[in-house]
């Protein structure tokens, strides 16, 4: 959706994650390969875990809550009995594989 209502962003779904999105305008989105990153990254994923991506280290977690009737809200716990969407935003940088502890 990213792309779709702000096709200026720096915003592509990463390969084998997910389908292509219906949301490019009629674009195929660009490849991306973990040795092509040279800076941190963020990646939206409804995984409650941080994919595994060779070649990238995931070093912060954050969740969003959408409810209905409130503002996107970022919390450790739902700010509603039932949220309509749970996200998490993974902060990744290039370096060692792997997962910090206790993200």
């Amino acid at each position: 959706m990213l792309r779709f209502y702000q096709p200026g962003l720096a915003a592509t779904q990463w390969p084998g994650f997910t389908r292509p999105s219906e949301y490019l305008r009629g674009q195929i989105a660009p490849k991306v390969t973990p040795e092509a990153i040279d800076s941190p990254l963020w990646l939206l994923s409804r995984r409650w875990q941080a994919p595994e991506i060779p070649g990238l280290t995931a070093t912060t977690q954050r969740t969003l809550f959408d409810c209905a009737g409130k503002p996107l809200t970022e919390s450790a716990e739902p700010p509603c009995r039932k949220p309509l969407h749970v996200w998490h935003l993974y902060r990744y940088s290039p370096g060692a594989t792997g997962h910090q502890p206790g993200l």
